[in-house]
């Protein structure tokens, strides 16, 4: 009896596919070369973006005292956060997952589940490296000193972007292990938030020069390292495991075709959910609008990360003003106040979505969304007066303007409609086709807003 092999499998699947659809092999193709056409203009952006970086004189920061030390730490820890993130982001999809046939084929026939999960695990890698090298390309811009080895940062992104690729795919075996992981990212986090604290405090630090051109070469005995774990992981994973990140990947599809990015918020949210399982009620006491309130303070103690995101923020500004221009610190800290106000929005978003739920609760609209609205403003509030140190130019009006647009920009994006797709008929003409002028009203609802503001920060800081 002859064995059943994936690769006969493979071979069985593509030969069906060509008796159905016999232009398969073209498509595949097209669809290949459109998206090495994204990701073509994706290194495109970068590139420009850091060859214009290079070439702007107000990057050369007039010496300060421990500036070169606040350079190196602000480099590190940026590499830090980075892995952190992306590591993040790798176990939020799998990274390994595949589709209900897939898993059929995987798991409900005599065939080695490491040879048929061996295609997905190589283009993962691929993805993952290519987002890698982006990543870290676009960090580059960052540090004016690693301008110069572009090329070699761009390699060093790829290998670990491998690297954390395989490990992650290593991780899927167990619930303990990828716990694990998550807790060890967010160790990483506190790590680059501490290494923050150091470039804000200006603290009398020796300075962290890494010879980036000497990186590569022994990164390589780490990242085959890495690919030995996760390939021989690959007979372990069970279905839970391969369908786990499923359903965020298929948001992340839906969602980026009809740009609309709720689906993914609403994957993310119900996979938090799940996580938490189960919690304690507590008694809401004092008035109607006190009792909302201490419910979206108990809504984020259940989901501590929120808090922490919004504390890992604060170190940006600092950053900010150690690497770029005077005048670009204010933007930066408009655009950070509000990413760390958004994380305290959960309510906020919660009340906006569901019509439902504000009829159930009593009241007018209006008063609930801005009952909910008191934690983002607090927290925006808050994050604003403790990076308003970081700031050279106009501080107290650079603060105010960051504190307040970071509320009404959050109230705007919350409280933004669902995407109406069959509303007005004019049509904007662009260098990717037509698009509806409505529906680039729908998105630009709250960033033109948040661009404004900026605007506005860059005229007061003259």
């Amino acid at each position: 009896m002859t064995a059943v092999t994936a690769g006969r499998v493979r071979s069985e699947l593509r030969a069906m596919r060509r008796r159905r659809k016999p232009w398969s092999f073209f498509r595949r193709l097209y669809d290949l070369s459109d998206t090495a056409l994204y990701v073509g203009m994706a290194g495109g952006l970068v590139t420009e973006a850091v060859i214009k970086t290079r070439a702007v004189p107000a990057l050369s920061v007039p010496p300060v005292p421990h500036a070169a030390a606040s350079e190196s730490w602000m480099a590190l820890a940026l590499a830090v956060a980075a892995v952190a993130a992306f590591g993040q982001a790798l176990l939020a999809v799998g990274p390994i997952w595949a589709g209900a046939a897939a898993q059929t084929w995987i798991l409900a026939s005599p065939v080695d589940r490491r040879s048929a999960l061996l295609p997905t695990y190589v283009r993962t890698l691929v993805i993952a490296g290519i987002g890698g090298a982006l990543l870290a390309g676009g960090l580059t811009a960052i540090y004016p000193p690693w301008l110069v080895n572009l090329p070699v940062t761009g390699v060093l992104g790829f290998e670990f972007g491998v690297a954390l690729a395989s490990l992650t795919a290593g991780a899927q075996r167990s619930a303990r292990e990828l716990r694990q992981f998550r807790i060890g990212f967010g160790v990483l986090l506190g790590v680059a938030v501490v290494m923050g604290g150091v470039v804000a405090l200006q603290l009398d630090v020796p300075a962290l020069f890494v010879p980036i051109d000497r990186v590569p070469l022994p990164a390589i005995g780490f990242v085959v390292a890495a690919l030995a774990v996760g390939y021989t992981s690959l007979s372990r994973l069970h279905r839970g495991a391969l369908s786990a990140g499923t359903d965020l990947v298929q948001a992340a599809a839906v969602s980026s075709a009809w740009l609309d990015l709720s689906l993914v918020s609403a994957a993310l949210m119900l996979r938090r959910a799940r996580r938490i399982g189960r919690v304690r009620s507590v008694r809401l006491r004092g008035s109607r609008a006190l009792a909302f309130v201490l419910a979206d303070v108990a809504r984020l103690r259940r989901y501590p990360a929120a808090i922490a995101v919004w504390a890992a923020l604060l170190p940006v500004p600092f950053f900010a003003a150690v690497s770029l221009p005077p005048i670009a610190v204010g933007p930066v800290q408009l655009l950070a106040a509000y990413l760390a106000a958004d994380r305290l929005a959960g309510g906020l978003r919660t009340i906006a979505g569901s019509a439902a739920l504000r009829r159930s609760l009593g009241g007018t609209d209006a008063s609930l969304k801005v009952i909910h609205l008191v934690l983002p403003a607090v927290g925006a509030i808050v994050w604003c007066a403790l990076t308003s140190f970081a700031l050279p130019l106009a501080p107290s009006v650079t603060v105010v303007i960051s504190a307040a647009g970071a509320v009404l920009v959050v109230y705007a994006m919350a409280t933004r409609p669902p995407m109406d797709y069959g509303g007005g008929s004019a049509i904007f003409e662009t260098g990717f086709g037509a698009v509806p002028v409505h529906l680039i009203r729908q998105l630009l609802r709250g960033p033109a807003l948040l661009v404004g503001l900026a605007a506005l920060q860059l005229i007061a800081a003259h």
